[in-house]
């Protein structure tokens, strides 16, 4: 039996992604690792042009939607990736509740950092007991080599 294969979708926003990804763009990179990750695990992932670059001003916009429909992402959860550089969770921390204006859900790309998934245990209740967060922290999904290896909620 063959596992479910997800799907990555995105039309040129994939396009830019990768062009920038080849410039040297971590960010770019964690986002395609991420994504092939989710993919792996038969999740449909559909890259979303960034608010800022359609003419909206003022709004954040999720790096991708996760588990929507093939090839449109209708439907599909908002998830915002980072990789952090940094080998102090509290950073980590710190960082991941900054996103929170973006998306409520997280891909946490490990590759550039020696934080290991334990150290990742609590990081819900850590970002979520933060003050004045826009709103709580739903999940984390940890990835590293694109591959998952944890998932929180």
């Amino acid at each position: 039996m063959v596992a479910n294969r997800g799907f990555i979708s995105g039309g040129s926003e994939i396009l830019r992604k990768a062009r920038a990804a080849r410039g040297g763009d971590t960010a770019a990179v964690a986002e395609i690792e991420a994504a092939k990750a989710l993919r792996a695990a038969g999740l449909h992932v559909h890259f979303q042009m960034a608010a800022g670059d359609t003419g909206v001003q003022g709004v954040r916009t999720s790096d991708f939607l996760v588990g929507g429909a093939r090839g449109t992402g209708a439907g599909g959860v908002p998830f915002e990736v980072f990789s952090p550089a940094t080998s102090n969770v509290s950073r980590v921390v710190g960082q991941l509740a900054k996103k929170l204006a973006q998306a409520d859900r997280f891909v946490l790309d490990l590759s550039r950092t020696v934080v290991r998934p334990s150290e990742l245990a609590n990081v819900l209740m850590r970002i979520n007991n933060i003050p004045g967060i826009p709103r709580p922290a739903q999940e984390v999904i940890l990835v590293r080599d694109a591959r998952i290896v944890g998932h929180l909620r």
